[in-house]
């Protein structure tokens, strides 16, 4: 649609023309700025039917009231509104003014994990560096404020002490990089902490991690999270926004507060010092992951909405 920074109100009419042209009955929009071109192009075309779908919220989260009157405006009885999370369904209920009753909610799927031998997790192990007595964390986020690393940093400076084979490895690229090397040269945590920069979707590192580490101060990359439980990989994670709905505490890994090193560096240390305990969260874990965020679960139930607003 060639849309431009700002309210490019000729991408609404590009769209227009298209949802003419194709007798389009109805639109999946993601996020709010995909609904908002999508419901001025209806203007035009008043058969189309709207579905959005909100996966996150910007972080700090406020009440707008003028996106309250517009969505009050614009969407209809036959529109419907998919949230990726009950906190996002929150959101949009007590931000965007949306009724209870307008806002359901389907959880983002993940693809079934792709079957990885032992040998093939101890390559990418070894190839990290891991020795066999060695203790892997994974943290795969942007590297930007609202993710936070400087707390794993933190933790980190008390679990050496505990785990000396202990190894966090960190997967992404950001502004906040410089930063968080800065301060792991400062702490001495060389040879503790690995950069691996961006690397490609796969479950190769996932496979390989004893745990899975999310800092996240307000956009916590839950996918991510709902990966690792997938190939039975516990998580140690700060309470944000969705992650309590996907990790439950103390049944398929552990949550904190925002902040709090110290319980964030005792999870770490408990779930290091006990393979059992990492073993029952991982069962756990993808047993959960199976059942709630399976990528065949999610499209089945968008099939089922897609079927419903269409028999209109």
């Amino acid at each position: 649609m060639e849309r431009r920074p700002g309210l490019d109100w000729r991408c609404s009419r590009r769209l227009a023309f298209l949802l003419q042209r194709e007798k389009v009955d109805l639109v999946h929009a993601h996020q709010s700025a995909a609904l908002f071109f999508g419901l001025f192009a209806r203007l035009q075309c008043v058969q189309v039917k709207m579905l959005c779908t909100e996966h996150v919220r910007p972080h700090p989260d406020y009440p707008s009231p003028r996106r309250a009157a517009m969505n009050r405006v614009l969407l209809e009885s036959r529109d419907r509104v998919v949230a990726a999370s009950l906190s996002v369904r929150q959101a949009l209920i007590l931000n965007e003014g949306l009724l209870p009753e307008q806002v359901g909610v389907i959880y983002n799927g993940v693809p079934k994990p792709a079957y990885q031998n032992r040998a093939d997790v101890q390559a990418t192990r070894t190839k990290l560096g891991i020795g066999s007595n060695g203790f892997l964390i994974l943290q795969a986020a942007p590297f930007d404020l609202w993710q936070n690393h400087s707390l794993a940093i933190q933790a980190m400076e008390q679990v050496v002490r505990e785990i000396p084979e202990v190894r966090l490895v960190l997967v992404g690229e950001g502004p906040e990089l410089g930063t968080i090397r800065t301060m792991v040269s400062r702490s001495n945590l060389e040879p503790y902490v690995t950069f691996l920069g961006a690397q490609p979707e796969g479950d190769s590192l996932l496979r390989a991690a004893d745990l899975v580490l999310s800092t996240s101060i307000g956009k916590a990359v839950t996918s991510r999270l709902i990966q690792a439980l997938a190939v039975g990989c516990p998580v140690v994670a700060t309470r944000d926004g969705a992650v309590a709905e996907i990790v439950e505490d103390r049944v398929s890994g552990f949550l904190v507060g925002p902040g709090d090193y110290g319980a964030l560096a005792e999870m770490i240390v408990r779930l290091g010092s006990s393979s059992a305990l990492r073993e029952q969260f991982g069962l756990q874990g993808r047993r959960r992951a199976l059942r709630m965020f399976s990528e065949q679960e999610t499209s089945d139930c968008y099939a089922k909405i897609y079927q419903a607003m269409l028999s209109r």
